[in-house]
């Protein structure tokens, strides 16, 4: 004999209803029938009617209790007219609802999670239980859980649809929270109303949630939004996620790129480094982008995290190295000194590039003279070889430098 089961919905949630019960009756072929009813009782003699009808016929009422259910109470006189008269009852749980939700006699038997594999599973074997039915049909579980994922989400975004049409042509009563306003953008840019987009976006206050926006973009490759998109954003450290977003996309010579590189090196030459890096751990530093990020780099210290970026990994022979050297020592040879230091610390004091750098620091024998006695503690051959050069002409640098080669 076959288990008939009345489903218990709102309105709104009619395809949700609709996939259940069609996984359901075909999991469980002939001994379950699901009885979906695209209704919803309202008051009067009709509700009684269709009660009395489903009391009689059928064997058990099945809710999907979502928020919109909990706030109908002729769902709940549905349910209760079947717990009244001691049928079953099974309760299915969207993520939006608790079980406090519930009505505490509801909470009596185990409610089940619409889109939770292991609540399902049990669900299932309740119903092949209470249906007679030989074999559990665990088979239909996962089904069960992606149909039923997608009929909430098509719900939801009818109902977003819905709710947002009114700011195709008035924004003036946007709300309050950004991640709102977040979700009106997006229904705004799949409408393609790119203004209005612009213009809820701009108002987002958190740039954090603006980032969000400004990545989905990039993955549309929809630069000229970005670009608008991306002058709103006012934290360096987001426009550099936004950079390397690109970067990864291989989009090195776009227009957009360089003006978020511009506007980064304003706000924190720190991020535009990282920037450099990124684009030297992807091999592209003899491209023109490494070229004009490492030309907003007025902070020597910056600039000089660059090319210890690559003499730590493997790269000192780099032409990009040189490069970056003669940029730093016409700037700052206390920075280029550091960077000569760096190169003693990775080995590296018996390269041609360390030579070079050498050499251009005798043209400031002070710092000349710091590297030297740093070179002692570590390579006293090659130290007693600079020292005998003549590049150290300063007398009271050679006086000092001597006394350690006497100690």
């Amino acid at each position: 004999m076959t288990y008939k089961i009345f489903v218990s919905h709102t309105g709104v949630d009619k395809n949700i209803a609709n996939e259940v019960a069609r996984v359901i009756n075909n999991a469980f072929g002939g001994d379950v029938d699901l009885f979906v009813a695209f209704q919803e009782i309202r008051g009067g003699d009709e509700w009684k009617e269709v009660l009395k009808s489903n009391l009689h016929d059928c064997n058990a009422i099945l809710c999907i209790v979502t928020k919109e259910y909990v706030h109908k109470p002729w769902l709940f006189i549905e349910w209760s007219a079947f717990w009244l008269a001691d049928k079953k009852y099974y309760v299915l749980l969207t993520e939006d609802v608790a079980v406090d939700d519930l009505v505490h006699p509801m909470q009596d038997r185990q409610v089940t999670q619409i889109n939770n594999d292991p609540s399902v599973r049990m669900f299932f074997r309740a119903l092949a239980s209470d249906s007679g039915h030989l074999a559990v049909p665990y088979k239909y579980v996962q089904e069960f859980v992606s149909a039923t994922k997608d009929a909430i989400m098509l719900r939801d975004k009818e109902k977003a649809e819905k709710s947002f049409a009114k700011y195709q042509s008035n924004l003036g009563e946007l709300p309050n929270s950004d991640t709102q306003k977040a979700d009106i953008a997006d229904y705004l840019y799949q409408s393609k109303n790119y203004a209005n987009y612009q213009k809820v976006a701009d108002a987002i206050r958190d740039d954090s949630v603006k980032l969000h926006l400004a990545l989905q973009l990039v993955e549309l490759r929809d630069f000229e939004n970005l670009s608008e998109l991306a002058s709103k954003i006012i934290s360096a450290d987001n426009l550099t996620v936004i950079s390397m977003a690109l970067i990864d996309l291989n989009y090195y010579d776009e227009k957009i790129l360089k003006q978020i590189i511009e506007n980064i090196s304003v706000k924190n030459q720190a991020e535009l480094r990282k920037i450099a890096i990124h684009i030297a751990s992807r091999n592209e530093d003899s491209g023109n982008l490494f070229t004009f990020t490492v030309a907003q780099l007025n902070n020597m210290a910056e600039l000089r995290k660059v090319v210890s970026y690559f003499l730590e990994n493997g790269k000192s022979d780099s032409p990009t190295v040189t490069k970056l050297i003669k940029n730093i020592a016409g700037r700052n040879l206390a920075e280029l000194r550091k960077i000569a230091t760096l190169m003693i610390d990775n080995s590296l004091q018996n390269t041609p590039v360390f030579l070079e750098t050498f050499k251009i620091l005798c043209g400031n024998q002070r710092e000349a003279e710091k590297l030297l006695v740093e070179l002692h503690e570590t390579d006293r051959d090659l130290f007693q070889k600079l020292l005998s050069s003549g590049f150290i002409v300063n007398q009271s640098s050679l006086a000092r430098l001597k006394q350690l080669v006497e100690q």
